[in-house]
């Protein structure tokens, strides 16, 4: 691995002092990266450094978390602070010797690191083909360069799975057998990991007819309202959108109740609920005529919609269009319905837990303990919800951990109205605990309560801030304890 700051002459020149303290800052970030990955630096050289490493893998994930590292750097300094550099890598021989490496491998990747781009990645055709498969590396073919007199094809390394399916600058991926990608993108689907599927897919559409190219994007699409990347799934449902009203579509309604399902998933998780209930009818009509497998998820998140917006008189008339063609989404629809009942029985709850343990897919599992621990919610059982929401978030933890693109985490978590509430839903859980547990004490007018109203507690959480309102002994978010002793 060979680095080098962009400009640094120029820095230099304008103010020696600021370039010193740049190039010290630059050192530490280099540093730290190298030998997190296990690389061994070789020397310096004035603005940068020759480095190896005993992996091709360590090497391309030390180069793209040093390129992170200095991008957030420069996102809080002034402009004559930033700092860019470039780096080249290569995978191959060489001879160490006086603490200097020689050799062709060597002079490779030292002749590809002033080709890279600024604040970039740039490698060998031969490294590429080690590491293309991965699944959370994102590469496409960068500069024909001459060296040696011959032609090397050299590749760009992308820092994030939406800047390399952006591909601003119209660059072609490597060619792979279409096929095998698409399949193996499905596969990675059903695992839950959706950054790997949407890389792999877009790989398959490389030598796709027009038509498949439209169903792979529709899949892409999918994968990405999955992570929370709405900005990028309504791209492409335009996309698609217009090419289906072209006379070169042949559409037919399924396609169309996918895509209206498509974009009322995306309007659901902005809490446009008009919006979101509007596109799921229009879907799950079409979805009647043309596909009965996908009608119960359809009206699964019909139903979800409509009782988050409180609209529970509106829902019994689509559980009632349920089918039996997938089980697990069924069980999920009598979830629902059972959730709006108000006269539920224990009996009827654990008739549904019996069926919610049916469910083999994990994610979809998760979703009925959510539904399991409203309904015992709903019910002042805070114990029992606490427990299923407590189940919930292992499994949603699970799924996050699928992902294999760590930045796609957090999204997956923070972007989905579900997963939130998911995550929140612990902490009103035991507001309503305590609140609760306070009415009982009061009731029975023990010592407890003597006790408790001779006390004094914080008005605010010395730990969290959350203000103390009902003078609780323990904060209602985070659990601190708020006695003054």
């Amino acid at each position: 691995m060979y680095t080098d700051v962009v400009g640094y002459s120029k820095l230099t020149g304008d103010n020696q002092e600021i370039a010193l303290k740049i190039l010290e800052e630059h050192n530490q970030i280099l540093n730290k990266n190298t030998k997190s990955f296990s690389g061994k630096i070789v020397k310096l050289t004035g603005d940068g450094l020759c480095a190896l490493f005993e992996d091709p893998l360590d090497a391309i994930n030390c180069a793209i978390n040093i390129q992170k590292d200095l991008k957030k750097r420069n996102q809080i300094n002034i402009e004559e602070r930033k700092i860019q550099i470039r780096i080249g890598l290569h995978y191959g021989s060489y001879l160490e010797k006086d603490n200097d490496v020689f050799g062709d491998g060597v002079n490779l990747a030292k002749s590809i690191e002033p080709i890279a781009p600024h604040g970039g990645i740039a490698i060998s055709s031969v490294l590429n083909e080690m590491i293309n498969n991965e699944k959370d590396i994102y590469i496409r073919e960068y500069i024909l360069m001459d060296f040696d007199s011959k032609k090397i094809q050299t590749y760009q390394v992308y820092l994030s799975l939406t800047d390399w399916f952006h591909n601003s600058d119209k660059k072609n991926t490597q060619i792979v057998d279409s096929k095998i990608f698409y399949d193996e993108a499905h596969n990675l689907f059903h695992n839950g990991d959706y950054s790997a599927a949407i890389k792999f897919a877009t790989l398959a559409l490389n030598n796709e007819k027009l038509e498949s190219k439209n169903e792979i994007l529709s899949f892409i699409c999918h994968n990405f309202i999955s992570l929370g990347e709405f900005d990028y799934a309504e791209k492409l449902i335009l996309e698609i959108d217009n090419f289906y009203k072209s006379k070169k579509s042949n559409a037919n309604e399924e396609d169309y109740a996918h895509l209206l399902k498509m974009k009322a998933g995306i309007k659901f998780n902005l809490k446009k609920y008009d919006s979101a209930i509007e596109l799921f009818d229009h879907s799950l009509k079409l979805m009647i005529k043309s596909n009965p497998e996908y009608v119960n998820e359809v009206i699964y998140h019909l139903c979800l919609a409509l009782n988050i917006k409180n609209e529970n008189n509106l829902i019994k008339k689509y559980v009632d269009l349920k089918n039996n063609y997938n089980i697990d989404y069924e069980i999920l629809v009598n979830g629902i319905d059972l959730l709006i009942n108000e006269n539920i029985k224990s009996i009827e709850i654990d008739n549904f837990i019996k069926e919610a343990e049916i469910i083999k897919k994990s994610y979809l599992k998760m979703l009925s303990y959510r539904l399991i621990s409203m309904i015992y919610f709903n019910n002042s059982d805070y114990d029992n919800s606490q427990k299923y929401i407590s189940n919930c978030q292992h499994l949603l933890t699970r799924s996050n951990d699928s992902i294999s693109d760590k930045e796609q985490k957090n999204k997956f978590i923070e972007n989905i109205l579900i997963h939130k509430h998911i995550m929140e839903f612990s902490d009103k859980i035991s507001d309503y605990h305590l609140k609760k547990t306070m009415v009982e004490i009061k009731k029975t007018n023990s010592p407890i309560e003597n006790s408790i109203e001779s006390q004094e507690f914080y008005k605010f959480c010395t730990n969290c801030g959350t203000e103390n309102t009902n003078n609780f002994k323990f904060c209602v978010n985070c659990g601190n304890n708020l006695e003054i002793n």
